[in-house]
């Protein structure tokens, strides 16, 4: 599945050396990426995926190619595949001295976990509270590799991150929710976190339509998630683009110990899994109906 790669206008072997040597996001990190869900013959919730990708790009003094030449390579590029399930990676790198940026897409299959949802482990480091570094998408990963290699080695599928105001911010590949007394909570991006697509869109349709769990209203608090709120939540998910929804059924490494969740068997997790899917379902008809990522992989125009 991952034997071509698109760059600059070229699809090639992703063994095939495609990067200049003084290309400034291999020498010093200076480039972005995002990854794009295909399925379904529909990319997903592209418009907030080039907007992010564009937004960083913007901060790196990056020059962006035009929506439509991106959509295009990822339409070509899925058709080459040829696979029904896609994670599309578009990363922007800077690009030598005094020449062009460089846009690679590579694929992989969509894994996720299986139910009844992920082992959860905290992050052994602690991050600064409010660093604005983190709202950017860049490919300068390694506080995050680190600490997810760090949480597999003890059996855990995810690091949860906590800053060192003592609070919970997100995972190295993910967003964090959990629900304390009926109320669902996750970090605000002020506090430290990327802004994830999935989980802006959940906030955005709680917010738009409620979503009633138990016979009551279920109301979504954008601050902090104190220590507290960890030692007493009932449910917890992680958010990103491939796993949408990825429920929580045990929380390693706090003071107190380890802790038991609901997993995928949480009346939240399930509504709200019921909802993203709903979501998909109408971005899906809507984009199909505009031509965009059609099963035949063509791109028709706006």
């Amino acid at each position: 599945m991952n034997d071509y790669c698109f760059v600059n206008g070229r699809i090639v072997p992703t063994s095939e050396p495609t990067l200049c040597a003084d290309d400034a996001g291999f020498q010093l990190g200076l480039s972005v990426f995002d990854t794009v869900l295909y399925e379904h013959g529909c990319f997903y919730f592209i418009e907030q995926h080039f907007a992010r990708l564009e937004g960083g790009a913007r901060d790196l003094s990056i020059q962006m190619p035009a929506r439509e030449v991106m959509l295009e390579a990822l339409a070509t590029l899925r058709q080459a595949v040829d696979a029904e399930s896609l994670a599309m990676r578009m990363t922007l790198t800077r690009g030598p001295s005094g020449g062009e940026p460089t846009f690679m897409i590579t694929v992989r299959a969509v894994q996720r976990p299986s139910d009844p949802g992920i082992i959860l482990g905290i992050a052994h480091e602690r991050r600064m509270a409010g660093d604005p570094m983190s709202r950017l998408k860049s490919t300068n990963r390694l506080p995050y590799i680190l600490a997810r290699e760090q949480a597999v080695r003890e059996g855990a599928w995810e690091a949860l991150f906590l800053s060192n105001e003592g609070d919970a911010m997100e995972g190295t590949i993910s967003n964090f929710f959990c629900v304390v007394d009926g109320v669902l909570k996750t970090a605000s991006v002020e506090r430290g976190c990327l802004p994830g697509t999935v989980r802006a869109i959940l906030i955005d349709e709680l917010v738009r339509e409620p979503v009633i769990v138990d016979g009551a209203r279920l109301v979504c608090q954008v601050d902090r998630v104190t220590p507290s709120d960890l030692a007493r939540a009932t449910e917890m998910f992680m958010t990103n683009t491939t796993g949408r929804i990825i429920p929580v059924c045990e929380l390693r490494g706090l003071a107190s110990g380890n802790r038991e969740l609901a997993g995928a068997s949480g009346p939240v997790v399930q509504a709200l899994w019921a909802r993203i899917l709903g979501v998909e379902e109408r971005y899906r008809a809507n984009q199909l109906k505009m031509g965009i990522g059609a099963q035949n992989g063509s791109v028709g125009g706006r």
